[in-house]
């Protein structure tokens, strides 16, 4: 069916059975105005974003709608791996046409899905906007012990360097 039949509300209730996963740190999660979640106290929080445009950072040419949910979910939880910090939590924001259908928006939830049940974290939420190219942004929660943070700064000669 075409996001234009569905309506946002019954796209997010898609979106929500989908992604349903119980974490007992989620206090609120799909379907409010925010996400709440807990923090332990002996961990710092480490959050990142990253954007991908239709046409600039993917084609449709060449990429599936699950491929590209999957490479958005790799990229973003990438940068909490750099930073020594576990991934647990993901906000995702779609731009989408009005001619792209529900199962269209599920398959790139299920690249997302599929690298968050491989790092153990979660959706919690996000927004879904309409606009004239497919853009997906994706911020990412993660949680490191406050003596293990890895910050660029403290980069050093013979360090490895994993991509």
């Amino acid at each position: 069916m075409k996001l234009y039949e569905i309506g946002e509300l019954k796209l997010i209730q898609s979106i929500k059975d989908f992604v349903k996963k119980e974490n007992k740190n989620v206090i609120v999660g799909i379907g409010d105005d925010a996400a709440v979640i807990k923090v332990p106290e002996s961990q710092f929080t480490v959050l990142t974003v990253d954007s991908f445009v239709e046409g600039i950072h993917f084609s449709m040419k060449y990429s599936s709608y699950y491929q590209i949910g999957h490479k958005a979910a790799s990229a973003t939880i990438s940068d909490l791996a750099a930073m020594a910090s576990t991934p647990k939590y993901l906000l995702v924001s779609l731009g989408l046409r009005s001619e792209i259908s529900d199962e269209n928006v599920i398959d790139i939830y299920r690249g997302i899905k599929k690298v968050c049940d491989e790092f153990n974290s979660i959706v919690i939420g996000g927004d879904t906007v309409a606009s004239q190219n497919l853009f997906i942004s994706i911020t990412a929660i993660g949680e490191t012990d406050k003596e293990n943070i890895k910050l660029r700064s403290s980069a050093r000669e013979g360090d490895k360097i994993l991509v």
